[in-house]
């Protein structure tokens, strides 16, 4: 899978450097052009500036969608791009507004490619460039620009920082989209689509030092289906997860709208964690969940003729409660007192409880 997605994101790459190599070229052959016709030069040059402008920015391109590593031959077109860069700078005697944009363009698109090392290379490739003029031709000094020839300067000088700037951009955007997107993943379990056990967890314990701290009694349900073993035993992991997948769903419809933290705690257990709570609410609303999902009798269990019930172990946090840990463990053994009892039902935990001055002058009203 891996390569796939390396030439996958390589010929992104490549797509994303071939507008502005395009432009780029296009609207640096205008001030070039010009010098070049100012300054009454071989005609050859003419056929290079063509070859640079119209020619090698779609055969780069051409080269980098079909090579087997699109990343090294787009790093080889961009060496190449700042060798041309070189060689135009030198034809035109340093020309100094023509050069400075050229350079400022080559050296902008080596470092939003591979940062400060590849800038460094893209500088050898532009003395390349103007070693292979210099051998063509004897070297001239020719610093002065033209009114026209700045005028020509403009377009380049304005739109192309701008092109590279909104290309960056939007890699740097959809990167942070990629981001968040691994970032969920690694928080989802991949199969019910709620919080995996990690993240689960450490929203659990953050509500926990925040209800300790503002001595708040949130309950914590940890919910078990019944006989789920044998569900996988007589008709195979494959349906045992269709019913994973239908009792998550179920879950998620429940307590849609609430402020419950839902999460999969491992194989066929899952959490709930409800807020500001007590033991009457709290049973009741567990209670109200296993009545539920017998009477929504989910489409996967009705046709497999599976009766899916479910049993539950609510521990509210008290002042008793010193550790995240304890709090899940006092909860688990609820859930195992459920089992033994016979299942199918909700066992709450035998805890100390005092309500809050809030809750009481609540019920006293």
């Amino acid at each position: 899978m891996k390569p796939i997605q390396q030439a996958g994101r390589g010929k992104s790459f490549v797509k994303r450097v071939y507008l502005p190599r395009v432009i780029g070229f296009g609207l640096g052959a205008l001030p070039v052009g010009l010098v070049v016709y100012q300054n009454d030069l071989a005609t050859w040059y003419w056929f290079g500036i063509f070859f640079s402008a119209f020619v090698w920015p779609h055969l780069a391109f051409i080269l980098g969608m079909r090579a087997k590593d699109h990343y090294k031959s787009e790093f080889r077109s961009l060496f190449f791009d700042s060798t041309i860069v070189g060689f135009w700078v030198a034809a035109m005697g340093f020309n100094i507004m023509p050069s400075i944009l050229l350079l400022s363009a080559s050296g902008l698109n080596n470092i939003s490619a591979g940062g400060v090392r590849f800038y460094m290379m893209g500088w050898l490739a532009v003395l390349l460039g103007m070693l292979a003029n210099f051998l063509l031709v004897a070297p001239h000094i020719s610093f002065a620009s033209s009114e026209l020839t700045m005028l020509i300067c403009a377009p380049l000088a304005l739109f192309y920082p701008l092109l590279v700037g909104f290309v960056t951009f939007r890699l740097s955007k959809k990167l942070s989209e990629e981001r968040k997107l691994a970032l969920e993943l690694s928080r989802t379990d991949s199969l019910s689509q709620l919080p995996n056990r990690g993240y689960w967890e450490a929203r659990v314990q953050d509500i926990f030092q925040h209800a300790k701290t503002h001595n708040e009694t949130p309950a914590l349900v940890m919910i078990d289906i019944d006989h789920f073993k044998k569900i996988n035993d007589t008709h195979g992991h494959l349906v045992g997860d269709k019913v994973l997948i239908a009792f998550a769903d179920a879950l998620k419809k429940f307590f849609q709208g609430s402020n419950a933290t839902l999460g999969r705690y491992g194989g066929e257990e899952f959490g709930v964690l409800i807020p500001h709570s007590d033991p009457h609410s709290a049973e009741h609303i567990a209670n109200a969940f296993r009545v539920y999902l017998e009477k929504e009798s989910l489409a996967t269990c009705k046709q497999l003729n599976i009766k899916l019930s479910v049993s539950a172990g609510i521990a509210l946090l008290t002042k008793e409660i010193k550790d995240f840990s304890q709090w899940i463990d006092i909860a688990d053994q609820a859930l195992y007192d459920a089992k033994t009892n016979g299942r199918n039902q909700v066992c709450l935990a035998q805890q100390t409880y005092t309500p809050s001055f809030a809750a009481s002058t609540a019920n006293q009203a």
